[in-house]
């Protein structure tokens, strides 16, 4: 690779990991070019993307973008190394990719993820996995703060109800 390639690489991968708000860094040397695209696709569903690079472009990339806490995960991976990111993307979400793509191909794993200025363990990982998504939690929010309204709106009109059935079995009884 030419230097100014190499700069340019450098520079990309720099801006990717100073905007992505996550950061998952994967192992993936075992998997086949069309299981890499289908990656690819079910993350692009949710804003999310891989990119491959040199070990050595990432480790300066990395640094430039003040992203130090993940090089020593980077130690232990020779050659080519995978990273997951997204830009306003659900970390929830790309964590639920990954971990069943973990599941359905058995060599690939996630190494650590980068969520938020926080490291996140493979098994923090799973356990974001399997939380439920920002949507259901906030259904259940409202869900919650509506009940205690309708039961108190339920106990205020009831007396009222009570009374108009009343009044129309009066109204009922004096017609027949």
């Amino acid at each position: 690779m030419v230097q100014q390639e190499k700069g340019k690489r450098i520079s990309d991968f720099t801006e990717i990991f100073k905007n992505a708000n996550i950061l998952y860094l994967i192992n993936f040397l075992s998997l086949s070019v069309s299981q890499i695209t289908i990656l690819r696709q079910r993350l692009k569903e949710e804003k999310g993307n891989c990119k491959v690079t040199k070990k050595s472009l990432a480790l300066l990339a990395l640094e430039k973008s003040n992203r130090e806490q993940v090089l020593p995960y980077l130690k232990d991976l020779t050659g080519v190394i995978g990273f997951v990111f997204g830009e306003g993307a659900d970390g929830q979400k790309l964590a639920k990719i990954l971990t069943n793509f973990e599941k359905e191909f058995e060599p690939f794993r996630v190494k650590i993820g980068y969520y938020d200025g926080r490291l996140l363990s493979p098994k923090q990982i799973s356990s974001l996995a399997g939380l439920p998504s920002r949507n259901v939690i906030l259904a259940n929010l409202i869900g919650s703060l509506n009940f205690p309204l309708t039961g108190f709106l339920n106990f205020i009109q009831t007396p009222i109800r009570n009374f108009v059935s009343v009044l129309k079995n009066i109204e009922k009884k004096k017609n027949k």
